[in-house]
């Protein structure tokens, strides 16, 4: 082993390689390592999520792994160094480290549904998925909730896609048969917290805007309704 390298394989005084069990080998000859400069790579986001970890490159050799990054309405382009991008599986031309640069595109303003009468406006890729279910009743979210909104009717929403983080705020909106309302008092459990927030109600339509908690790949809040909206109509 050699520090900050990798093993190549061997090689003759002419700079013939030898592989074990299929070079033939007629005389005597001097074996020299070959050894290729293994970079510790380094990562600019631009805005996205810190990279964790520790990733190598192996001069000529494929890259092995890259890290994963998000950012708030925003679709992840590649890694990127001096205008060339850099995949898993794409041959390491340095022999040295290079800061690779995350490149993003900036996602259009879009409603999503579950189908059955909820949406979620945001900054989304085409791809984003909703979906509502009942809160259980026996979770600390829903007895959280309840202390501000007695009787509460509680739906668990997920919001699953591209550009889709916990500091992408997004406007739930739900069908009701109540009347219209400039104010109505909501409330909606993310990251550990109760967070109070106006709703309105406009055309059928209950509105209110959110910033959810990221895990496992999408954005989820529990949202709190006062009885009588018909929201548990609208899970799906």
């Amino acid at each position: 082993s050699r520090d900050g390298y990798a093993f190549d394989g061997w090689e003759g005084s002419d700079g013939s390689a030898y592989v074990p069990t299929e070079t033939r080998v007629h005389h005597d000859v001097v074996l020299s390592a070959t050894w290729k400069k293994v970079s510790v790579l380094e990562f600019d986001t631009d805005g996205g999520s810190p990279v964790e970890g520790t990733f190598l490159a192996t001069y000529t050799w494929p890259i092995d792994s890259l890290p994963e990054t998000v950012k708030a309405g925003c679709t992840f382009q590649g890694w990127f160094y001096d205008g060339v991008r850099y995949d898993v599986g794409t041959a390491y031309p340095f022999e040295s480290p290079v800061v690779l640069t995350a490149v993003w595109s900036e996602n259009p303003e879009r409603t999503a549904g579950n189908g059955n009468g909820l949406y979620v406006t945001g900054s989304f890729d085409e791809d984003v998925t909703v979906t509502a279910v009942k809160a259980s009743n026996l979770g600390a979210a829903v007895a959280q909730l309840r202390e501000v909104i007695p009787g509460a009717e509680c739906l668990a929403i997920t919001v699953r896609g591209e550009g889709v983080t916990g500091d992408l705020g997004v406007t739930v909106s739900v069908e009701t048969g109540a009347p219209d309302a400039d104010s109505v008092d909501l409330c909606y459990y993310a990251n550990k917290a109760v967070h109070e927030v106006k709703g309105k109600v406009s055309g059928g339509v209950l509105s209110f805007d959110a910033l959810g908690y990221y895990i496992g790949g999408a954005v989820q809040l529990t949202a709190a309704f006062p009885p009588g909206y018909g929201v548990l109509d609208h899970t799906g």
